[in-house]
C-alpha cells in the first residue's frame, strides 16, 4: 500500500509539523506493507476530493486499485496502530504517478 501524506500549509494546520514526525515512525512499525509519499502542496488541493478526506493534515492509504482509507488531524499513536493494521494489506502494493495523474 502507499500512504500519502497530505499537510497542507503548516502556518495553517501546525498539526501537519507532528505528523510529518509521526509518519517515519508509522513506516518503520509497518516496514514491507507500506511506503509513504508526501503530495506536493501544489496538488494537494486538486487530489484531495479524489480521496475523500475532510480534514488536515490526513493520511490516505491506497493501493494499485482504491483509497482503502485515511487518518485526519494528529490522533493517539493507538489509534494510529488500529487504522493501520486495518487498513493496511499483508504486503506492499503501492500507488503509482502514474495512478495519481491518470485517475486510475
Amino acid at each position: 500500500a502507499s500512504v500519502l501524506f497530505f499537510s497542507e500549509d503548516p502556518a495553517n494546520y501546525p498539526e501537519a509539523n507532528d505528523v510529518a514526525v509521526i509518519l517515519p515512525e508509522l513506516m518503520a512499525r509497518f516496514a514491507g506493507r507500506a511506503r509513504a509519499a508526501v503530495i506536493a502542496r501544489a496538488a494537494e488541493k486538486e487530489l484531495q476530493p479524489r480521496f475523500g478526506f475532510l480534514q488536515w493534515p490526513a493520511l490516505v492509504v491506497c493501493d494499485r486499485h482504491r483509497c482503502r482509507g485515511s487518518i485526519a488531524r494528529v490522533r493517539d499513536w493507538s489509534e494510529y496502530l488500529e487504522e493501520f493494521e486495518r487498513l493496511l494489506p499483508g504486503a506492499a502494493q503501492c500507488i503509482t504517478l502514474a495512478d495519481l495523474t491518470t485517475g486510475s
